[in-house]
């Protein structure tokens, strides 16, 4: 089995301490072999935000592949919006801003669907898609395929329509014919598991977006708790995904993460 955790919208800046605490130890606890974190890593981009959650990073007991959100570019600074925009990004957490790493068990492709263009929503390009679909095709090994993105690729409330990535549906529709298994995102603060074949019943190959929530900010959405995903692989491509929310302290347990959501399998 090859574990791992999707952590998202951390948002140093507005971080609760206690969370990020327990976060900490369930991280310890439930051991991963990869944390990605898809976007929103910082609140305004500041390098004090930058400086903190590089630290942070620097805590986790495995590999991180990360990519960047649209609160990850400088929102007022408009010089280094447009004529840098990952700079800071590049020099505290990660020079590339679509990374790829690959094991044994899974090939994980970062895509990045921020944009300097635009506050909130983002876009997937034609010639991210082709990446994308190029190193699923050249997947001999019959790996797990996922993708890390920001912005969603499916929604379940129709308010968050709005933010879904711009070009979604090309995307969705080359990578399930390409063999991406996973499509990992965040941005909206609401985090689900959705098999795309029940949006598009005519995809060439099962699909599932994973949503996560926000891990740690003080910034929660709809009154959903801080949570986390964890995502294992298997042979022959089963994949057991469970979310893991934050429970604050009462009189039987101390502040921790607990998983709440039911398990989910798919098979290719």
């Amino acid at each position: 089995m090859y574990r791992i955790i999707q952590l998202s919208d951390v948002h140093f800046g507005t971080v609760n301490p206690q969370v990020l605490n327990a976060l900490v130890h369930a991280v310890r606890q439930l051991s991963p072999a990869l944390c990605v974190v898809s976007g929103d890593i910082t609140q305004r981009a500041t390098r004090r935000e930058f400086v903190a959650a590089n630290a942070f990073l620097k805590t986790l007991p495995s590999p991180v592949l990360c990519i960047p959100g649209n609160h990850d570019i400088p929102l007022f600074a408009l010089w280094a919006r447009f004529m840098n925009p990952y700079g800071r990004y590049r020099r505290y957490l990660h020079k590339d801003v679509e990374p790829l790493f690959e094991t044994g068990a899974a090939i994980v492709i970062g895509v990045n669907t921020s944009t300097p263009f635009r506050h909130k929503r983002g876009i997937v390009t034609d010639a991210q898609i082709r990446r994308v679909e190029q190193l699923a095709q050249d997947n001999s090994a019959r790996k797990s395929v996922l993708v890390v993105a920001h912005h969603p690729f499916h929604v379940l409330d129709p308010a968050d329509q709005e933010q879904l990535v711009e070009n979604h549906e090309a995307a969705i529709r080359a990578w399930s014919a390409a063999g991406v298994d996973l499509i990992l995102g965040g941005h909206i603060h609401m985090p689900f598991v959705h098999p795309l074949i029940k949006s598009y019943p005519d995809l060439a190959n099962p699909m599932l977006v994973v949503q996560g929530g926000t891990t740690t900010s003080l910034r929660v959405r709809r009154h959903i708790p801080n949570s986390l995903n964890v995502v294992d692989l298997y042979p022959e491509k089963k994949i057991h995904i469970t979310t893991w929310t934050y429970q604050p302290r009462d009189g039987s347990h101390p502040n921790r993460f607990m998983c709440v959501e039911k398990d989910l399998w798919k098979t290719s």
